[in-house]
């Protein structure tokens, strides 16, 4: 009897160490590869469990220069076949993006929730690839409790969604304003009205925007272009759902608003200066630093959406990206 339980003990202890040598094993393995390849990114499928899949984490940590994602195990095929198109300059800057997103909540949104619970859904559908992004959600004051509870138990990630209110009730384009300040390394901003829906390969065309294509533009429309060709010189129509924002326009914006809404009253009495709405600040910028405000390619599937076109209008797929990246190369305005 003794020489069985000393056997079994012996054979637990013998399977608890198997997971260990076979995590060294692969570690050392994939250590080889990378020392033979010397690839500039490392990108793995991050189950939490297998030894490759650790070992990876591992090497990621050891060496700093690489730079290194993990892809959920959930992730669409589409959306891990997206990395093989990348240029190596952007799959190795693909986990530096800066990437923010932000939900720009209305007073109705806030209180009835139902938007935000639809918005959250289709988000948590879109093929994010590696960590993702940091998310704010902006919420206008008053706010209801019942808003703020949703905000704290709102899962993101392996984070928490930011929550931003403020004190005193304010216009609509002082608190898109307030939604992003990007940092040394630049970055875009993802913001959507919270009665939006936004498209499962969203992040796949985020990631596939070139510096090139966008030079000059302080922002692109994620929805869908206007039916018909704006007006010499007009104001852009406000988006219907969201729009992505690149770094130094944006920092730029800011300064141009605090002096465009300064002093602004949240309340404002007939005769009283009024406050611009969102799309007529941007307008009103862009004409002033000379940068452009484009929308997607006409023709080409929106990349989002109001909720109240939910069944009347359909999203992009996989198979219209390159179609709404060459769109961009044109200057579609």
């Amino acid at each position: 009897a003794e020489g069985k339980a000393a056997g079994g003990a012996g054979g637990g202890a013998a399977a608890s160490h198997r997971p260990m040598r076979m995590r060294a094993a692969a570690l050392k393995g994939l250590h080889e590869m990378v020392s033979s390849l010397r690839p500039r990114a490392l990108y793995w499928l991050d189950d939490g469990a297998s030894p490759a899949s650790r070992a990876a984490a591992m090497l990621s940590r050891l060496t700093p220069p690489l730079a290194a994602g993990a892809l959920a195990p959930g992730s669409a095929a589409w959306a891990a076949e997206a990395l093989g198109l990348l240029s190596p300059a952007r799959l190795a800057n693909w986990s530096k993006g800066g990437l923010t997103l932000a939900v720009l909540a209305d007073e109705e949104a806030a209180l009835s929730l139902s938007p935000l619970r639809a918005l959250r859904a289709s988000l948590d559908a879109v093929g994010w690839v590696g960590r993702r992004p940091p998310l704010r959600l902006l919420l206008p004051a008053p706010f209801s409790p019942a808003a703020v509870a949703f905000a704290h138990a709102w899962r993101w990630g392996a984070g928490a969604v930011q929550l931003h209110t403020r004190a005193v009730p304010a216009a609509a384009s002082a608190r898109a304003v307030e939604a992003w300040m990007p940092g040394a390394d630049g970055g875009s901003l993802v913001l959507l009205r919270a009665d939006g829906e936004v498209s499962p390969v969203l992040h796949a065309w985020l990631a596939r925007l070139s510096p090139v294509r966008t030079r000059g533009l302080l922002a692109i429309r994620l929805g869908a272009p206007p039916p018909e060709p704006e007006p010499e010189g007009g104001a852009p129509p406000e988006a219907d759902c969201g729009a992505v924002y690149f770094a130094e326009p944006w920092a730029e914006l800011h300064a141009f608003a605090r002096g465009v809404l300064a002093g602004a009253p949240a309340a404002q009495p007939e005769g009283a200066q009024r406050v611009p709405a969102w799309a007529e600040l941007l307008a009103r910028f862009a004409a002033h630093a000379g940068y452009e405000i484009r929308s997607l390619p006409a023709g080409a599937p929106p990349l989002c959406r109001a909720q109240r076109n939910h069944h009347t209008t359909a999203l992009a797929g996989a198979e219209h990206l390159p179609a709404l990246l060459r769109g961009l190369e044109g200057g579609n305005k």
